[in-house]
């Protein structure tokens, strides 16, 4: 795979700032940079932007908004509010998309808690349309639904991503969150054209905790055959390294970056569609 398609997610280096993510990104010739929010308080949007400028640095995504499941009426209002604050953003910092997470279940049955999903993806998609700023809803492993998100498969995802039918929401593909489920062989082809960013991580065997993602070719999900999926379908954006990893946070992160690289550019899709 080509180099300049390699990103890294903030969250990966958790224990960066924003100014060293730049400084470590650059130093390790790697231009896509995936924001997160947390990490850019203390900066205005067009302050980023200046920064991204300064830096050569591509923002292939923000992280995120959404949450659409809040325990009352109020919560759920905040949560629209606060994404329609967070396109603003990323259209300010000229990022390819806003990645969105439904939600947990809560207190609700399935059933509501989807149709608070759909009610705030309909207000954000009309938001977005107007700010023309791409949106992606991540399906998350099932293991997050009572704590961070109901949509737990990409074939879920993708349908509702169809039944809203708005020209700015797509999809973002997650290795780690999408790996368990066989039949993403045969869904990743019909999300032609609507994927709109990926994250990368893999899946340490025995897991830990839920905060143990390995880095991609050191678990056990085939991740090398999921990017040929998603090549196959016609995918032409960044791959971000996102890693949630206790070990990893404390690790060295110029070292890290340095494995994710040289396992990249390893990556022959060719050879695997």
């Amino acid at each position: 795979m080509d180099l300049k398609r390699l990103g890294i997610s903030g969250m990966t280096t958790k224990n960066w700032s924003l100014e060293e993510d730049m400084k470590g990104l650059v130093a390790n010739g790697i231009s896509n940079i995936g924001l997160w929010l947390f990490k850019c308080g203390q900066h205005s949007p067009q302050a980023v932007r200046q920064l991204m400028l300064e830096n050569n640095l591509h923002v292939s995504n923000v992280c995120f908004g959404g949450v659409f499941t809040g325990e009352d009426e109020e919560a759920r209002r905040s949560a629209i509010e606060e994404t329609k604050k967070a396109i603003d953003f990323t259209k300010e910092v000229q990022g390819d998309c806003l990645l969105l997470i439904s939600g947990p279940l809560g207190n609700h049955s399935f059933d509501k808690a989807v149709e608070y999903v759909r009610r705030g993806l309909l207000e954000v998609c009309d938001y977005a349309e107007k700010r023309q700023v791409h949106l992606a809803l991540e399906p998350i492993h099932p293991m997050y639904v009572t704590d961070f998100s109901i949509i737990h498969t990409l074939d879920f995802a993708l349908q509702l991503v169809n039944e809203i039918g708005s020209a700015q929401l797509g999809l973002f593909l997650d290795t780690f969150n999408i790996g368990w489920d066989p039949s993403i062989q045969h869904v990743i082809p019909k999300c032609k054209g609507k994927i709109k960013g990926v994250h990368l991580a893999d899946w340490r065997n025995p897991t830990r905790s839920l905060s143990d993602r390995a880095l991609p070719g050191q678990g056990v999900f085939p991740v090398r055959e999921i990017i040929g999926k998603i090549e196959q379908a016609g995918y032409t954006g960044p791959y971000d390294l996102e890693i949630f990893s206790d070990e990893l946070w404390a690790s060295d992160y110029n070292r890290m970056l340095i494995e994710i690289k040289e396992w990249f550019a390893a990556v022959e899709v060719e050879e695997m569609i």
